[in-house]
């Protein structure tokens, strides 16, 4: 009798882990920002995924069992295993608490997300959003499909404005569904500090401003945009932040203020007096003006030259064409003394792009790169100087290659 009721408990608990350990997979198909199904090198191809479900705060899902063993977050590209579909997203959520619905209609809420640099891809930052309501049949042991979505570019805000009193960003906001706002961040290249200045409301289609008023003369600046998504439901929280950001606008310096001498003028009038035997007074007056040179110095090209340089010594080493563009690029590095420097050029995976070998003076040392035919992508910038007697390797530095 206990055998047989010990029987019934293991086959008991058997139906019950089989019934509760069913995993509950998101499925969701994914097009590129033209709307089409793309290929494996299009922007759909290389996206995270964030999923979110009403009623529950924070993240608890996201992609899991990708494709590829180094990235695991990188979803299905489009025409995986040769089938005729766009990328899509398959994954185990890996939370318990999907296995029920509660309090319905639950949804559930996708956040793609596309950024130079990640999961491989080289090229613009894109971003997309479903949100689908989940069926009490898809828990437990199934699995919701989620709308279809579209990816659309984020552009980099642009800076139309540096003067005195500050710097102004512009950027059109994203004329797409579901956006309630956008994060605004600030790059201090000059301290290498990277900071979140506003949170600015949604415009679809519209110009979006912002004055930066606390800007220092003298400091790099550049900046770029989040995008937060609409958000909600019982407990959850009301929005969500991408965490890509879009390409950084162009670099930008408040102008110190310039050294100028005044130019003064002095008159000065002389009177003589005469007496004659006559005793006839005559007085004559003689004017006599007196002018003093103007003088005007702008000292501004010898301030900032000035800046740059201290800046160097700081720093140690900096990069000035960043991201780089074309074929050349500008660093500037400082050497206690006169010595050889070694410049290595190094991509994401570590493996070496270019070498520079030249001779640096004692101080600050500002210097043109001619770079080969670089691809796309993130890079790390190492230098060593070579005193002789000792090695000194300067901090690294990350820069990006566009085209």
């Amino acid at each position: 009798m206990r055998i047989k009721n010990f029987v019934l408990l293991i086959i008991f608990s058997a139906v019950l882990q089989s019934l509760y350990a069913q995993p509950y997979f998101i499925y969701g198909r994914l097009f590129d920002s033209a709307g089409n199904s793309g290929n494996a090198n299009t922007e759909n191809s290389f996206a995270s995924v964030a999923l979110f479900r009403e009623g529950i705060s924070g993240q608890i899902g996201k992609q899991n069992n990708g494709p590829e063993e180094l990235l695991p977050e990188k979803i299905y590209p489009a025409g995986h295993n040769n089938a005729i579909t766009p990328a899509y997203c398959f994954t185990d959520v890996g939370s318990s608490d999907w296995l029920n619905t509660v309090n319905p209609p639950q949804r559930v809420r996708a956040v793609f997300q596309v950024m130079n640099g990640l999961n491989g891809w080289n090229g613009e930052v894109f971003v997309g959003t479903s949100l689908t309501e989940i069926k009490p049949a898809d828990m437990p042991g199934s699995k919701t499909e989620l709308t279809d979505t579209g990816l659309i570019l984020v552009p980099a805000p642009a800076v139309i404005s540096v003067k005195e009193g500050g710097i102004d960003i512009e950027f059109t906001g994203l004329n797409y569904h579901d956006i309630t706002g956008y994060g605004l961040y600030r790059e201090n290249i000059s301290d290498n500090v990277t900071e979140k200045l506003a949170v600015l409301e949604q415009a679809a289609g519209g110009k979006i401003n912002y004055s930066d008023t606390s800007a220092s003369a003298g400091k790099v600046y550049r900046y770029s945009i989040s995008v937060i998504f609409k958000w909600g439901g019982s407990g959850a929280p009301l929005g969500y932040e991408t965490f890509v950001k879009s390409r950084p606008s162009a670099q930008c310096v408040i102008p110190l203020p310039s050294a100028t001498v005044t130019p003064t003028v002095t008159m000065t009038h002389t009177a003589t007096v005469t007496k004659t035997i006559t005793m006839t007074p005559t007085i004559t007056m003689t004017p006599e003006i007196t002018m003093t040179a103007t003088v005007t110095a702008t000292a501004e090209p010898v301030v900032e030259m000035k800046i740059v340089t201290e800046n160097i010594i700081k720093e140690r080493l900096i990069i000035f064409t960043n991201p780089v563009s074309g074929n050349l690029m500008k660093i500037g590095f400082a050497a206690e003394n006169d010595c050889e420097a070694s410049i290595y050029l190094y991509n994401v995976t570590g493996e070496s792009a270019q070498k520079f070998n030249l001779k640096a003076e004692k101080g600050a040392n500002i210097e043109e790169l001619a770079l080969k035919n670089l691809s796309p992508g993130l890079y790390l910038l190492r230098i060593t100087l070579n005193y002789g007697d000792k090695k000194e390797t300067l901090p690294k530095r990350k820069f990006a290659v566009i085209k």
